[in-house]
């Protein structure tokens, strides 16, 4: 038995470790799977090499190679990795490298949507919070009926009229028209808040388009309040790109108020 374990051990005199590069001399006290000198075992260190050769294999290819072998689809690629022997590990971050490079190497479209997804998520949320001092919608009818403005209790003025692109830089992917009423109390009782429709209308008269809006700010008696709104643009209605288009000195805005609530606490209800 002692000849036939010197003849194994014999076997292995001079084994290059795969780790610390030691050369196995005859006669070592140490058993022949492991190194004399790193202890590590043999099988181990040389799993550990080929998995390292494995690796620097897929991470070392050059721009050339890439552009020469550009014909082959990246998913058969992908699928000849996840078919080899590479640990779970390696996998993950070679998926990982392979996504962060394609998202900066120029794809513009997927940076969009993921504005786009930011903007609206943050929109909503905004939304949440924003008062209706500030937000008009346009009224259904298609044809309203124009109030003669003398005799309304609250009577409008267009101070400013314009209109705020998309900036898809800072993540805003609506338009808008924006303008100023200055909103003129007519009564001798201050309001506290009213609501009502604007009538936009060219000089002649005609509706351009309604809006239904709230104002939650007060109008002391004989007084005036500068009120700030705004509409979402949509180009394939015609009454907002009428609107649009308007200059502002062919424009007229009449108030035709629904509710008024008054700072002593009543409430009146018109029309």
């Amino acid at each position: 038995m002692a000849g036939n374990d010197q003849g194994a051990s014999q076997g292995v005199v001079g084994k290059v470790c795969p780790k610390c590069g030691y050369a196995r001399k005859a006669d070592e006290p140490v058993p022949e799977t492991r190194c004399p000198k790193c202890r590590v075992l043999y099988a181990k260190a040389e799993a550990d090499e080929s998995e390292s050769a494995a690796v620097y294999a897929v991470s070392s290819v050059t721009p050339e190679e890439e552009a020469t072998n550009s014909s082959e689809p990246a998913m058969q690629k992908l699928a000849g990795l996840l078919q080899g022997d590479l640990p779970k590990k390696h996998v993950v971050l070679i998926g990982l490298f392979c996504l962060v490079l394609g998202y900066y190497a120029g794809r513009e479209h997927l940076k969009y949507e993921m504005r786009s997804a930011f903007s609206d998520a943050f929109s909503g949320i905004a939304e949440g919070f924003k008062g209706l001092s500030d937000a008009a919608q346009p009224v259904d009818k298609q044809e309203p009926s124009i109030p003669d403005p003398e005799s309304q209790p609250i009577q409008a003025t267009l101070i400013r009229k314009g209109f705020s692109p998309k900036d898809l830089d800072n993540m805003k992917i609506r338009e808008e028209i924006t303008f100023t009423i200055r909103f003129e109390n007519q009564q001798d009782r201050d309001i506290r808040a009213f609501d009502g429709i604007i009538h936009f209308v060219d000089l002649l008269g005609n509706s351009i388009i309604s809006l239904r809006t709230e104002v939650n700010d007060p109008v002391p008696a004989y007084d005036f309040f500068d009120w700030h709104g705004l509409i979402d643009y949509n180009e394939f209605k015609d009454s907002e790109r009428r609107l649009r288009a308007a200059e502002q000195q062919n424009i007229r805005a009449i108030f035709e108020p629904r509710k008024i609530l008054y700072a002593d606490g009543t409430v009146e209800q018109l029309n």
